[in-house]
């Protein structure tokens, strides 16, 4: 685990990244590569004319400390609540942006999956997204290989399963 330290307009060669995780970690991520026309690109600015967004970006500091020490602890279930969480409010953001809208209605029907994935099964899973409609699956490598397969399953029973490749991911 790193943190990327950044900011808009920055020269990229003047951003760096710094580890802060003590190198092993309980955490395993599931990708599910959803195809879109929208870019990332694209995302840029929509957010920052949300009426919500200097609030949330006033408040991103804490949120990344409080999910540097759920990493310092290996705590999956925090960690991937506060992942969510802030997709879900970027994901807000970006809307009331202006007519920026980046889920696919497959991006829906998966977080329901993974929602229905805790309440009924107990499972460790939740999801992060960026800017895209493509989702990163949050869980613990003890629960790995069983919320890949029921999320392999899902995206079968959508007629997915070739060009939406659900893997594991072991370096970002």
């Amino acid at each position: 685990w790193s943190i990327w330290l950044s900011y808009k307009g920055i020269d990229p060669l003047q951003s760096y990244g710094i580890r802060f995780d003590k190198g092993e970690s309980k955490i395993k991520v599931i990708a599910v590569p959803i195809p879109s026309k929208i870019k990332t690109e694209d995302a840029h600015g929509a957010g920052e004319k949300s009426e919500w967004y200097q609030d949330w970006a006033a408040k991103k500091p804490e949120k990344c400390l409080k999910l540097m020490d759920a990493v310092k602890a290996d705590d999956i279930a925090a960690i991937g609540r506060i992942a969510e969480l802030d997709s879900l409010n970027l994901f807000h953001i970006l809307v009331s942006g202006g007519s920026f809208f980046n889920w696919e209605p497959e991006t829906l029907d998966i977080l329901r999956k993974i929602n229905l994935m805790r309440k009924e099964h107990g499972l460790t899973c939740y999801a992060s997204m960026d800017t895209g409609p493509s989702l990163a699956i949050i869980t613990t490598k003890k629960e790995a290989e069983q919320v890949k397969g029921i999320i392999e399953d899902y995206v079968q029973q959508m007629g997915h399963t070739a060009d939406w490749p659900v893997h594991f991911v072991d370096k970002a």
